[in-house]
């Protein structure tokens, strides 16, 4: 999905929800294999609890407000 971004701001919000996803996936699973100690993040949208809910919502909305807008950007060659 990045690359059909031309926006490099809705590129970096893009890349930042799918680096927060992908800690909080992956700390999860080596949590549960043993590797790392256990804490108190969740795994997303299966894990209960109104924060980690809250956060996933906002986060899959700042991702699809980006995708809807990435045909809405005008380039200007001076």
């Amino acid at each position: 999905m990045t690359l059909k971004i031309n926006d490099s701001y809705g590129k970096l919000l893009l890349i930042g929800a799918l680096a927060v996803y992908g800690v909080q996936f992956a700390t999860n699973i080596l949590m549960v294999i043993g590797l790392f100690p256990l804490t108190g993040i969740s795994l997303p949208f299966i894990s209960y609890g109104l924060m980690p809910i809250l956060l996933n919502a906002v986060l899959i909305g700042i991702v699809l407000s980006v995708y809807r807008r990435k045909d809405l950007i005008i380039y200007r060659k001076y």
